[in-house]
């Protein structure tokens, strides 16, 4: 199952999800963002694509058995690496973010 997302050609969600998709980080082990499979243009208007990623379940389903499946759930998720393409300033320490987890079923899901 996939999840198929509507944005504008040109912009910012276009620019990040061509960065992790061709950018080399793609298969980076570091790299735990939603992968791009496929993006394409909207046929009848040239200002929209599609972007086609995996259809996500929500992050407890099924549910977490043992705390070290928590703790590297929470280190996957709060990791951002200084050197990725999308941070600002390259360096060689390592960022922890606190995101915002979503999901399509909300209707205001922004899985790049």
């Amino acid at each position: 199952m996939v999840y198929i997302k509507e944005i504008r050609a040109g912009g910012e969600e276009h620019r990040i999800a061509e960065i992790l998709r061709e950018g080399g980080w793609a298969g980076d082990p570091r790299n735990h963002c939603v992968p791009v499979l496929n993006l394409f243009k909207d046929p009848q208007d040239p200002e929209l694509l599609y972007l086609v990623m995996p259809f996500l379940r929500p992050m407890d389903d099924p549910p977490f058995q043992q705390v070290k499946e928590v703790m590297e759930f929470a280190d996957q998720i709060l990791e951002v690496e200084a050197s990725h393409p999308l941070t600002s300033k390259p360096s060689n320490s390592r960022v922890k973010l606190v995101g915002v987890g979503l999901h399509a079923r909300e209707g205001n899901s922004s899985p790049v």
